[in-house]
């Protein structure tokens, strides 16, 4: 069976506006449950690569070794899995990024279809 190509949830798109300090955003179209599944489609259009991490409330994106990297001038689709409840007791799945060098203004959207 072929997988369906990526169907983004429309109005779900959020952003991040990404420096050499990691930063954090909640993203759109949440996932009901821990556990569950979503795809995300990140959008580098900066110049350097920005290294990012999926997680709760209490995530951070760190270094190369740590974390994805996403190429500058790209986009990338992943799977990612609802994770358990921040330490306050929040549920919501969030990204992380923090660039190499200068800034960037990256893009989330959700979706399905890409497993």
């Amino acid at each position: 069976m072929n997988p369906l190509p990526f169907q983004p949830t429309m109005g779900a798109t959020v952003t991040l506006a990404a420096t050499t300090t990691s930063g954090a955003v909640k993203l759109g179209g949440q996932p009901t449950e821990v556990g569950a599944r979503i795809q995300v489609r990140i959008v580098n259009p900066g110049t350097t690569v920005a290294y990012v991490r999926f997680g709760n409330k209490d995530v951070a994106a760190a270094t190369a070794a740590a974390d994805v990297p996403i190429l500058p001038g790209t986009s990338v689709i992943f799977t990612v899995t609802a994770p358990e409840k921040s330490a306050d007791g929040t549920f919501g799945a969030y990204a992380s990024a923090v660039l190499a060098s200068g800034t960037a203004t990256l893009s989330f959207t959700t979706g399905v279809g890409i497993s």
